[in-house]
């Protein structure tokens, strides 16, 4: 929690900066406000999300305290395959490459 509200706070002082410093002085708007702190809550949320993801997983294995490192690398090895698989989903095919190339 405290990771978010940090970096959640630092980002937003900084594009708040950064968007007064754009309007050459003048205040945000309100809907500049909204997005700023829209996009301050997607940049803390994408930081922070895998840990958290990661502590929550450890917490609803119920095992030995002699288990926890064996814990910690089945939760990494499992979030790794996950996003190994969507990788591979996602990327283009070889046919797909080769009709985009253009000699």
């Amino acid at each position: 929690m405290a990771p978010f509200v940090a970096i959640n706070f630092t980002s937003y002082e900084m594009l708040r900066q950064w968007a007064i410093d754009a309007r050459q002085g003048e205040k945000p708007s309100l809907f500049m406000n909204l997005s700023i702190g829209a996009l301050a809550g997607t940049i803390a949320m994408s930081i922070t999300y895998p840990s958290e993801l990661l502590r929550r997983r450890m917490m609803l294995q119920v095992q030995a305290p002699s288990h926890v490192a064996c814990a910690v690398c089945r939760v990494c090895r499992v979030l790794i395959v996950c996003w190994w698989q969507r990788r591979e989903l996602e990327a283009p095919s070889a046919s797909t490459r080769a009709s985009r190339t253009r000699w």
